[in-house]
């Protein structure tokens, strides 16, 4: 197994000819590698990022310990890489250090040409996991440096950026784009999260009166069309991996609109059932 590429930094700064568009979500090829910190940029592909990824679980952990969404977690990235990276998805994941300091950390894939963020067709809010804007800055000119020394075509494209992230905000800056880069962006309207720590009751209750009376609108007819049905509402530590399997058969089964169920696709299934073992330390659980 070959050992990480390693690419040292200069310190000097290099000004692209042209003016990058304000935008975030696409950034194709000519881009420069030089930038003005000292730093080391860290490549590791294939199956030596899984590697990479074990050893760093405890810095990620340390970034994403008060604000992240669960998609940006070490658990919910490390259970997509053991079952989504396969075939022809390369991992890659690029670490930013400082010294003997991991300073931001950029979980992607490959495909052909293309660099992506991990997960990035299955879930929302996808971010650079940094403590300090000024690593991201770092980090995302080393990555384009890197991707334009592979050859022409290669690009990267990041969908789904969380509007509240590091890496969101550093491609809107004025000089967000280093060297020649270009960037092309479209918006999206991400599903929502909520945090249900105080308990699925007093988030119910907070709802708008409107959006209850739509709840109990939903469950009535449920028991107009199926009186036969059982309705078992499961919560934290009760939440176990067969359950979500039996949830996923009744949706594929009931699946109503164009195409097939998301959920007919057993490796969603099989990484929601990492992420709660994972979690919990246990075989049969759930995270909160």
């Amino acid at each position: 197994m070959s050992d990480p590429v390693r690419l040292p930094l200069q310190k000097e700064r290099r000004r692209g000819r042209g003016r990058p568009s304000h935008a975030s979500s696409c950034l194709p090829e000519d881009a420069s590698s030089s930038l003005s910190s000292n730093g080391e940029l860290l490549v590791h592909e294939d199956g030596e990022a899984l590697l990479a990824l074990e050893r760093l679980e405890g810095v990620w952990r340390r970034f994403t310990a008060t604000v992240a969404s669960p998609f940006q977690t070490y658990t919910w990235n490390h259970a997509w890489y053991c079952t989504y990276a396969t075939g022809q998805v390369r991992p890659v994941i690029f670490e930013w250090r400082r010294g003997d300091e991991t300073a931001a950390i950029l979980p992607c894939y490959r495909e052909g040409k293309t660099l992506r963020l991990a997960a990035d067709r299955i879930c929302d809010y996808q971010d650079v996991i940094a403590g300090d804007g000024g690593a991201v800055a770092d980090l995302l000119a080393a990555v384009l440096g890197w991707i334009h020394r592979q050859g022409s075509g290669g690009h990267c494209r990041f969908e789904k950026l969380s509007s509240e992230g590091m890496l969101y905000r550093r491609l809107h800056e004025t000089d967000g784009q280093p060297g020649n880069s270009r960037c092309f962006e479209k918006s999206y309207a991400p599903c929502p999260y909520t945090d249900l720590r105080g308990g699925l009751a007093g988030y119910l209750a907070g709802l708008p009166r409107k959006l209850r009376q739509d709840f109990r609108h939903s469950l009535n007819r449920l028991e107009r069309e199926a009186p036969d049905a059982r309705i078992t509402i499961l919560r934290d530590y009760e939440i176990r991996v067969d359950d979500l399997w039996n949830a996923a058969s009744f949706q594929i089964g009931h699946f109503r609109k164009e195409g097939a169920s998301p959920f007919a696709d057993h490796r969603l299934m099989d990484l929601l059932g990492r992420v709660a073992k994972r979690a919990l330390g246990r075989e049969d659980g759930l995270p909160r």
